[in-house]
């Protein structure tokens, strides 16, 4: 009808190569506002207008950290298409992996940040790549392909040993663990999924895929980086990861009402040196306004009633 508003337009530079589309789809200009902001490392509370800046750079994460193969390099499930080095099967409670995989989403068990392989792996006579060449992608710190936000609580996940990935999980190598650990923790907080909300493919309700190829241009602060910053970021991830690992986290879609993955939120703020009580307010806002966003929430009437949006 004459006078309704059927959308509304921002003009704001593109915050990075590779990152062109990251507005489109979303409903609130705030939150793309605050997208672009996250990218050029900035966090700003929109009542006072203050900015809150991190010292920390971003950067691609495939400049910080190597990507792992694709599962079809890896093998396939038995019974499936034989393709790869592996041929895997379910792992069972009381079974010893000889080649542990997280290959699979559960999202009754994968509920923290620290979780358990899924599949075992048997090495396959003429499997294509090298078997070598393959483990050597063993990794305790995997990004998930699909994150399905109204039913996964993981955009990222870490292991008690290292393992190979599979169809849902990737593998992320690096040397030192205090940077894999501020990876994981990134990639879970409410700024780490907003960002990939604004970089991955959302063909379906609810839903952000990453292919592997694309990974390595997903923005991300470099936890890496030698420099006073950097070191930092990964004193406060070592300091606080086992604590954190331990809480049970809702779906993502969640994220307004999870106290736990405020917790995680928090920390991240802390590991960007921009922790201040404004910094997190302005945090709580775009939080819930990203939950409110129909591409996190999916048209869910649980999760909309819940928000108290009328489905």
């Amino acid at each position: 009808m004459a006078g309704d508003e059927v959308g509304v337009w921002v003009r704001q530079p593109i915050p990075t190569a590779g990152y062109p589309w990251f507005a489109l789809g979303m409903r609130d200009r705030y939150l793309s506002t605050a997208s672009a902001r996250i990218i050029d490392g900035a966090i700003i509370h929109e009542a006072t207008q203050r900015i809150f800046r991190s010292e920390l750079a971003l950067a691609p994460l495939g400049s910080i950290i190597s990507v792992g193969p694709t599962h079809h390099l890896i093998g396939h499930v038995e019974g499936r298409e034989a393709i790869g080095a592996f041929a895997f099967e379910k792992l069972s409670p009381v079974q010893i992996a000889i080649h542990p995989s997280l290959w699979a989403v559960d999202t009754n068990v994968q509920t923290s940040l620290l979780i358990p392989p899924t599949h075992n792996g048997q090495p396959v006579v003429g499997g294509g790549a090298e078997l070598d060449d393959l483990i050597a992608t063993r990794s305790d710190l995997f990004i998930s392909r699909v994150l399905g936000m109204g039913s996964q609580s993981l955009a990222a996940a870490m292991t008690e040993t290292p393992m190979l990935g599979g169809r849902a999980w990737t593998s992320l190598l690096h040397p030192e663990l205090s940077v894999k650990r501020a990876v994981a923790l990134w990639l879970n907080s409410i700024l780490g999924m907003l960002v990939r909300l604004g970089y991955a493919q959302t063909t379906q309700p609810a839903r952000t895929t990453l292919g592997v190829k694309a990974m390595a241009g997903l923005p991300i602060p470099n936890f890496a980086e030698d420099s006073d910053a950097g070191e930092w970021a990964r004193l406060v991830a070592d300091e606080h990861f086992n604590r954190l690992a331990e809480l049970e986290l809702e779906p993502a879609a969640y994220a307004w009402r999870d106290l736990n993955r405020h917790q995680i939120d928090w920390i991240v703020l802390e590991m960007l040196g921009i922790d201040a009580p404004e910094a997190r307010q302005a945090v709580s806002q775009i939080r819930e306004l990203w939950c409110r966003e129909p591409s996190v929430h999916g048209g869910n009437r649980s999760i909309m009633r819940a928000l108290g949006i009328e489905p």
